[in-house]
């Protein structure tokens, strides 16, 4: 036996902290009431609470997770052994096992926990969709209501992929995830919204709150549905409204009553602010309030974007007058179709024509060298110029009704208070970047369309748990926290940069003879304990770890 001393460093980072999240909600026994153990050496519910605390600490694909494992187990017994066992054969039976299981219900308790622990406010939801892109042909449908992959509107910007739709409710109260729905690839949103409210007064079991969203829910059938079931909304109408051009032709006479309504500093310009102006008092056709909003920042943001389809609008022109008369445009169908396409971005403030210009010239008579005696004959050579400028009217129109949206509500809310209420819809965006960027959950490492939504329910509760993170933290803090590279403060800290800062934090063992003797924690700082503090996290999950700590079940 060796008897010389060893010593192991094996990580801890975040690890015991999100696993003391996961912990609170009751993730594993909840497991082990939904999913059936069967022969498994090790219980569905240890190796789908491993996958969540890879997803939310170090992404892995199912095949690196039992390497990932390896890096936390502690060195004592035959931890390398145990860490084998989560190899990507049983981690996907596993996920089998959960698609197969009530995973509705088991979302509503998980839920209901979250809210009941961290006493979250439920009276205002929000609701959105993005596309998750999948790299891959997915010609097996899959077996039951699974989400089919399909091509539809990507959002990635990945139109020639497949995708899946998923929906996202959050609460306003720190934009904590609540439910989630998948949906087939081709899924339009305003499909979505009235299963989506149905599933939402289900699992709250009431129909007192507010459901915000996007422009795809202001249409007759949808509003109409939640408003005659004692539902509360508000959306964004989109522009092709009636009611929006009536406005837009009432803005050219500069008689509308703006009335201030709040002032904010601008997050995307240090030292500016915006300021948002209200009017309300007018009714859709199917009689529901419409607050219509200026902010003054959109103006800003609106402009630009219009002057840079201008631009890049005369650019497409410049390059096409110098291609005329050669090759493929030589006649007007053929430049009227390149014309159409290239004043495409700025169409409506471009003023273009096709100019036709005749010009007689001489052509020789027969070949060789011209002479005296040489004839000519005239010939008619047409060629095509492009003309262009800029519809000043139609620029003139649209400044002035720049930087204005229309709100729509069935709410008892004041005007001011609905809008404040959309301006948090944005943080829903956010969540959709959290998913894709810090727990990127494209690429989907997964054949399976069943255990593509399963590992989906995976991202959901870890989403859960890097909300729930976030907002405690931040709710609790009084100053900007030094946790950034180089030291460097933040007064809003962020999943992301709590994971970097804790990256330092270790264990060192020390083995004698296949004994342990010492075992230190290293890495971890006053800070780090004030950061415990804040999450109401008892220090003792890092200071006091057990023999196979990194486990769910020997806790």
């Amino acid at each position: 036996m060796n008897s010389q001393l060893n010593a192991h460093t094996k990580n801890i980072d975040t690890l015991p902290l999100t696993k003391y999240y996961l912990a609170e909600l009751g993730i594993y026994e909840l497991f082990k009431e939904f999913v059936p153990q069967g022969n498994a050496l090790v219980e569905p519910a240890e190796g789908l609470c491993i996958i969540i605390n890879n997803l939310v600490n170090s992404r892995k694909p199912l095949y690196k997770i039992a390497d990932w494992v390896a890096d936390y187990a502690d060195g004592r017994g035959e931890a390398q052994i145990n860490a084998s066992i989560f190899n990507h054969h049983r981690l996907s039976r596993d996920l089998d096992g959960l698609y197969a299981a009530e995973r509705n219900s088991l979302m509503t308790r998980i839920s209901a926990n979250a809210i009941r622990l961290h006493r979250l406010e439920t009276q205002r939801i929000h609701n959105d969709t993005t596309s998750l892109t999948l790299f891959g042909s997915y010609d097996n449908p899959g077996e039951g209501e699974v989400a089919q992959p399909a091509c539809g509107y990507n959002k990635d910007g990945h139109p020639d992929c497949k995708q899946i739709v998923f929906g996202l409710n959050i609460t306003e109260d720190g934009h904590v995830p609540l439910s989630y729905e998948t949906y087939n690839g081709n899924t339009t949103d305003s499909d979505t919204h009235k299963p989506n409210w149905d599933a939402l007064r289900q699992q709250l079991e009431t129909e007192d709150f507010i459901y915000i969203a996007d422009s795809k829910l202001c249409s007759i059938e949808n509003m109409a549905y939640i408003a005659e079931n004692d539902g509360k909304f508000i959306t964004l109408m989109p522009k092709n409204r009636k009611e929006v051009k009536k406005f837009h032709a009432r803005l050219k006479t500069h008689d509308i009553p703006w009335t201030f309504a709040f002032e904010k500093p601008n997050a995307h310009s240090k030292g500016s602010s915006t300021v948002y102006q209200i009017y309300d008092g007018e009714k859709t056709r199917e009689k529901y309030r419409i607050t219509w909003v200026h902010s003054s920042a959109k103006a800003i943001t609106d402009e630009k974007a219009r002057q840079k389809r201008i631009n890049d609008t005369r650019k497409n022109l410049v390059e096409l007058a110098s291609k005329l008369n050669r090759y493929n445009l030589k006649t007007r169908p053929q430049i009227k179709k390149a014309l159409t396409e290239a004043i495409k971005p700025a169409k409506d403030y471009i003023n273009c024509k096709i100019i036709k210009d005749k010009a007689t010239v001489k052509k020789q008579m027969g070949r060789g060298k011209p002479g005296y005696n040489t004839k000519y004959r005239e010939e008619v050579v047409v060629s095509f110029r492009l003309q262009w400028s800029i519809n000043e009217k139609a620029v003139a129109f649209s400044s002035g009704t720049e930087g204005v949206f229309p709100l729509v509500d069935n709410t008892e809310l004041s005007a001011i208070d609905v809008l404040k209420t959309y301006k948090e819809q944005p943080y829903l965006e956010k969540r959709h970047s959290t998913l894709k960027s810090v727990l990127e959950v494209s690429p989907i490492f997964l054949k399976k369309p069943e255990r593509i939504e399963a590992i989906l329910f995976l991202f959901f509760i870890a989403l859960m748990i890097v909300s729930l993170i976030e907002r405690n933290i931040r709710a609790n803090m009084t100053d900007a926290l030094p946790i950034l590279p180089a030291g460097m403060k933040t007064a809003t800290p962020t999943w992301e940069n709590i994971r970097y800062f804790f990256r330092n934090v270790h264990q060192i063992v020390v083995i004698k003879s296949g004994l342990v003797l010492k075992t230190s924690l290293k890495g971890m700082t006053k800070m780090h304990e004030q950061l415990l503090k804040l999450l109401k996290v008892p220090i003792s999950i890092y200071k006091k770890l057990t023999e196979r700590w990194w486990e769910f079940g020997s806790t």
